[in-house]
């Protein structure tokens, strides 16, 4: 990974408290440019970590593969972290993750039968999507928007080019993302399709108990999305105290806690599997 102007500041009681139990307590991390291999932070922001815990015996060379380098879940909290538009379009990880519900999105789509605006605008219930751009766009009549461009493939392996055009907006205490006047264009050009998607699919993503966005805002003059977030992530090998609540269910990544939205993604669970949590 890579920084700019990056300044860490640890509340850590003492260098004995680190030391010798490992209690770094909480970490603020500010920077003008953050990259990792699949997701950059090119506009500045704040990372703060709490409860952070390490197992000193980690850093041992005779122990480190066989002791945990975090012993206690923790919190990650990020506050006004802006993502540039450059940051939208080279982004692996927002690329792949909006592939992802968008074929989540054409199964359902497939599954309404005879009522699928598929049928409407004639693409069969094998296609799938691939995302290749990500950018800000700022309309006129609509405001600020997120504008996803694509190919969606048949099963035949013919192609059909597609923009999406959505707002962003967050509900349920900030677990639910939400897409106002979401809407599909297909053939972008003068003999385009345009499909208000809004209207015939309500389309919401609950992120899960860990994780909740305080708040986002899509900056149609900078061309830029700024973000403020909190996460909480249990490093491998720490059983996790899920919260559970009526209707509760547990599964994969993709497996709702509760049913709060018409697709789920639990960020802190896939944050926990991530290797650089050991």
């Amino acid at each position: 990974w890579r920084w700019m102007n990056l300044k860490i500041k640890s509340d850590a009681t003492s260098r004995s408290a680190v030391l010798l139990r490992g209690e770094l307590g909480s970490v603020r991390a500010t920077f003008d440019r953050l990259s990792f291999a699949s997701l950059k932070l090119s506009g500045g922001g704040t990372i703060t970590a709490t409860d952070l815990n390490l197992n000193t015996a980690s850093f041992v060379p005779a122990l480190g593969r066989f002791v945990r380098r975090w012993s206690h879940p923790f919190t990650l909290r990020a506050t006004d972290c802006v993502l540039t538009q450059e940051d939208l379009r080279t982004s692996r990880c927002i690329r792949r993750g909006l592939t992802n519900l968008g074929n989540r999105i054409l199964r359902n789509l497939a599954a309404m039968g005879d009522a699928s605006p598929l049928d409407v605008v004639r693409i069969d219930r094998g296609a799938r999507l691939s995302v290749s751009t990500v950018e800000v766009v700022d309309g006129a009549a609509d405001g600020a928007q997120v504008q996803i461009r694509g190919i969606v493939t048949t099963i035949l392996g013919s192609t059909i080019p597609f923009a999406v055009r959505t707002g962003l907006a967050v509900a349920r205490g900030g677990h639910v993302v939400q897409f106002p006047g979401l809407r599909v264009v297909l053939n972008p050009g003068p003999l385009q399709t345009v499909v208000p998607l809004h209207l015939l699919h309500k389309v919401e993503l609950d992120l899960g108990d860990r994780a909740s966005i305080g708040k986002v805002q899509i900056d149609g003059r900078r061309k830029q999305i700024r973000l403020s977030a909190t996460v909480s992530v249990t490093p491998r090998g720490i059983a996790a105290a899920s919260p559970r609540r009526r209707g509760a269910a547990v599964g994969g990544a993709a497996a709702a806690i509760v049913k709060r939205a018409t697709y789920a993604f639990d960020i802190g669970r896939w944050l926990t599997s991530l290797s650089f949590t050991n």
